[in-house]
């Protein structure tokens, strides 16, 4: 955090930081359990207030960037968190697989967080993607072997299907692939490298950290579709890993260990649990 930005602004940093994490989780829970008189999901309402979260978020960069340019930044790379669900929520499905979704609406996002990287001049190496140093090596191992009980754990939460259905050595090779570049790299650049960067510029490190991990978990939300008990559980699920990569990354410097230990989650979670234990 920039010792030079004032305490107002760090203030005012942090009252938009969480004011926009608590609006993406209140669309979350409109696009998860909004319902027609039909009792039918209604997905609009929820797509309609991201959206404007979007826009606001964009628009309020623009706004304080001449006088605040690592608040405007902040604000600039938070809008990702709707940007992720309206992909999400707009791409065609039936023409894609799910592990096909993973990639394809990864790709789009990938290619919007690198645009903003380079119109707000951000550096790789400013965003962890760069090897760790060898004293952070225990570290980033241990992160990367806990990634299969943290696979374990939200498989018995979720209870997913196995999401590849001709099941050969090559085909969980590329599904393991697949899901690091779609899950693993881009969330944490996202997440960690972007996000939490931005946000530890202008509000404290250990807040920021709180904010982005209350942010994921909340994307988690749409797990509970079908039950609000379990999108309950995987939010703090999800929150409580988040917030131990994000205190990992603020250590380590590099996104490296956690990008691997969340594609290994998600393998775990999505291939080696169901078939081991489904």
């Amino acid at each position: 955090m920039d010792e030079r930005i004032s305490a107002k602004t760090r203030y005012e940093g942090t009252i938009w930081l969480f004011g926009y994490v608590i609006l993406v989780g209140a669309a979350e829970a409109l696009t998860t359990f909004y319902r027609t008189r039909e009792g039918l999901v209604d997905m609009r309402p929820g797509l309609i207030l991201h959206g404007a979260i979007l826009l606001s978020a964009l628009g309020s960069s623009a706004w304080v960037r001449d006088r605040s340019v690592p608040l405007s930044n902040m604000l600039a790379v938070l809008c990702f968190g709707s940007i992720i669900r309206i992909v999400s929520l707009t791409t065609p499905l039936m023409q894609f697989a799910h592990l096909q979704l993973f990639l394809v609406s990864s790709i789009i996002i990938f290619v919007s967080i690198i645009a903003f990287g380079w119109i707000l001049k951000i550096p790789l190496g400013e965003v962890g993607l760069k090897l760790p140093k060898l004293k952070h090596l225990p570290i980033e191992i241990g992160v990367i072997i806990l990634s299969f009980g943290f696979g374990t754990l939200e498989y018995f939460i979720l209870k997913p299907n196995l999401i590849i259905t001709d099941i050969n050595a090559v085909s969980v090779v590329i599904t393991i692939v697949v899901l690091f570049v779609g899950t693993g790299l881009f969330e944490e650049l996202l997440f960690r490298g972007f996000m939490q960067n931005a946000a530890s510029k202008i509000v404290n490190p250990n807040l920021a950290i709180a904010g982005i991990s209350l942010l994921f978990g909340f994307l988690h939300i749409g797990n509970g579709m079908l039950d609000y008990r379990i999108g309950l559980l995987d939010v703090a699920f999800a929150s409580l890993v988040s917030l131990l990569y994000g205190f990992t990354v603020k250590k380590t410097s590099s996104i490296i260990g956690v990008s691997i230990s969340h594609a290994l989650t998600n393998a775990t979670l999505f291939v080696f649990a169901p078939l081991l234990l489904g």
